[in-house]
């Protein structure tokens, strides 16, 4: 269709509470921003580019699938009521390559991801999620290790940066070469072939 490629596109995403990750979504392209932002209603006032990030309710769900003929249906999915997202599609899902992002307790899970790092300021002293990753660190399937590091003076929004490891068991060894990596790169602020290829390839002792 001309012209089709530049036009808004929007992601519907059914979010899994339980796998911290998607499950389903769906994917449309609009002009009519009014239109959809007219069904977002109230919280899509001060967005007039649709910009954010919206959860949808059954009727607002219903009436975005009718308007725009989107093909998407939860109902049959094999989980717990799941959480429905609206977005603009990212620039990260135009990779030719499938990003762990989003993904990570899953293939962790799965032994397919052999380490995740997750980092951010405190507090709080947990991210969003952190319990289901909790839950398979209590079965012994999955590893975990915590690394605080406080920030002298703390600033008025964080008192330091926390990042949590997560491994699946037996594969411990790359939270200490992770941290050699990362701590080489904010010693030097260079990145390079070999620490890139390091960090790319999660089925050999060279990497993670």
């Amino acid at each position: 269709m001309p012209g089709a490629s530049a036009s808004p596109r929007f992601i519907i995403s059914a979010f899994d509470r339980e796998q911290r990750c998607p499950v389903l979504q769906a994917r449309f392209c609009s002009d009519d921003l009014d239109a959809l932002r007219s069904i977002l209603g109230e919280q899509a006032k001060d967005d007039p580019e649709l910009q954010h990030q919206y959860i949808l309710d059954g009727d607002e769900l219903a009436a975005i699938v009718k308007r725009f003929a989107v093909a998407f249906d939860p109902d049959g999915l094999n989980c717990g009521e799941p959480d429905i997202f609206l977005f603009r599609r990212r620039r990260l899902a135009d990779t030719p390559y499938l990003v762990h992002t989003g993904y990570e307790l899953p293939l962790l899970i799965d032994g397919r991801k052999k380490l995740a790092r997750i980092s951010d300021g405190y507090p709080p002293l947990t991210f969003e999620g952190e319990d289901r990753f909790d839950h398979w660190v209590a079965k012994g399937l999955l590893h975990k290790e915590e690394v605080l590091e406080p920030f002298d003076p703390p600033t008025k929004r964080w008192s330091g940066h926390r990042t949590v490891y997560s491994t699946p068991k037996g594969e411990e060894w790359r939270i200490p070469a992770s941290k050699l990596i990362w701590g080489n790169f904010g010693r030097t602020g260079a990145w390079n072939e070999t620490l890139e290829r390091r960090t790319s390839y999660p089925n050999t002792r060279s990497g993670y």
